[in-house]
């Protein structure tokens, strides 16, 4: 039996399960309907920016080949921040400022 674990995650839906770090907000990406349009980017105060994990991810671009760990100064960082000064945003896309 595998199990499957979630954590620092974007969940469509109005629950997140137990003991699980998620963001159940309709004010995530830059289009109403993101999964129509397939554009993902993150609009600005997303709760998904600077929410991540830095401990779990290893590439150092974004799907657009953008820096992937990118400050954004506005933003009160919630995710989890290793030797990095800025943490990683939820999703394919970071938050360019």
């Amino acid at each position: 039996t595998n199990t499957v674990k979630i954590g620092f995650s974007l969940i469509q839906g109005d629950a997140c399960p137990d003991g699980i770090t998620c963001i159940l907000d309709s004010n995530v990406f830059i289009e109403d309907s993101p999964f129509d349009t397939d554009n993902l980017h993150l609009r600005a105060g997303s709760p998904a920016i600077d929410a991540g994990n830095n401990e779990v991810v290893s590439l150092t671009t974004d799907i657009d080949g953008n820096p992937r760990i990118v400050d954004d100064p506005v933003t009160v960082d919630t995710g989890v921040i290793d030797d990095e000064s800025a943490i990683i945003d939820m999703g394919a896309y970071e938050y360019q400022p």
